[in-house]
């Protein structure tokens, strides 16, 4: 048993610490401080941490929560826009408004979010600059677009955002 007193801290304590070598090759240390201060409890909270740690190997827990089924394109832009106003002007939240509803919205509306990709984004640019829509312009739809997609990921709703280039 590693029970040992941590003589640096006042009042002095029991702690235990070790490193274990996994099925798997690879080391981990556990450590910890028994809630009863002696040598005993120390050693009883370290075995039963191993157990616990030998226990996460044997059956892994899923990693996170259940993904959620991403909403489509136009009903996250509602979101997206009552989320804008609370750190925007009035002036930006017309105008990411105004993207969303002429432009971006009509392209993407019913698309789920999670199927927004690198190709779609560049038939976006495609067909915007064949109507004739300078760079400019179209920076302002993908920056809103970009926007948009950071969002979505920051609430769990998409995995990666996609990459946007002109």
């Amino acid at each position: 048993m590693s029970a040992y007193i941590d003589e640096w801290n006042t009042p002095q304590r029991w702690r235990y610490r070790v490193q274990l070598r996994l099925p798997d090759g690879s080391h981990r240390r556990i450590q910890g401080t028994p809630a009863k201060n002696t040598k005993e409890a120390a050693e009883r909270a370290e075995r039963e941490h191993i157990n616990r740690l030998e226990e996460e190997i044997r059956n892994p827990k899923p990693k996170g929560e259940p993904k959620r089924e991403p909403p489509k394109f136009e009903a996250f832009a509602k979101t997206f826009l009552e989320i804008s106003e609370t750190r925007n002007k009035p002036s930006s939240i017309e105008a990411k408004e105004s993207i969303l509803r002429v432009h971006l919205t009509p392209i993407f509306g019913r698309k789920p979010i999670d199927q927004i990709g690198f190709t779609e984004i560049q038939d976006y640019i495609t067909s915007k600059t064949k109507a004739g829509l300078s760079k400019k312009t179209i920076n302002n739809h993908l920056t809103v677009l970009r926007r948009l997609l950071v969002v979505a990921k920051k609430r769990a709703l998409i995995d990666v955002v996609p990459e946007i280039e002109c």
